[in-house]
């Protein structure tokens, strides 16, 4: 994670000035420090879950193939089919559509994050002119759209 961060970190603040090329030019990304400081470690996190679990289940297959191989090989060859081809099915039914809900999740929680730092940022302003109604509205419309998107996520 150190590597990541401090790599990620560098070309974002450092002499390319990428920070100020992304504002200058209107690029449409959202939250890029939030994606560094957070979506670093929970990447790290995830990789390192994802590695051990795959060694397990190689380790799994692995045994398990060999008793099933000694049992009935057409019984194995049939198993290994079988998962290849639903592995598959699965991943051109439901892979494209799960990526695009969660990354449009992501950005709308971000959204939510931002309008919420908005405020903590500018606390003093907002109460002089009186927009703590707006910016209630303004986070409820963030939250809105992110609980609408979790709901057609769970359909």
């Amino acid at each position: 994670r150190r590597y990541l961060t401090n790599t990620l970190m560098s070309k974002y603040i450092g002499d390319s000035q990428a920070f100020y090329r992304l504002k200058l030019h209107g690029c449409d990304l959202d939250n890029p420090d939030q994606r560094i400081a957070q979506d670093t470690g929970e990447f790290t996190g995830a990789l390192l879950h994802f590695t051990t679990v795959v060694m397990q289940a190689c380790i799994v297959i692995l045994t398990q193939s060999g008793m099933l191989m000694a049992i009935s090989p057409e019984l194995f060859l049939f198993v290994v089919a079988y998962c290849l081809i639903m592995n598959v099915v699965t991943f051109v039914v439901f892979g494209g559509r799960l990526t695009a809900v969660n990354r449009s999740v992501l950005a709308q929680e971000a959204s939510l994050r931002f309008g919420l730092v908005r405020v903590r940022e500018n606390a003093e302003p907002i109460a002089f002119y009186q927009g703590a109604a707006f910016e209630k509205a303004r986070c409820g419309e963030f939250f809105a759209e992110l609980m609408s998107t979790l709901y057609a996520k769970m359909r």
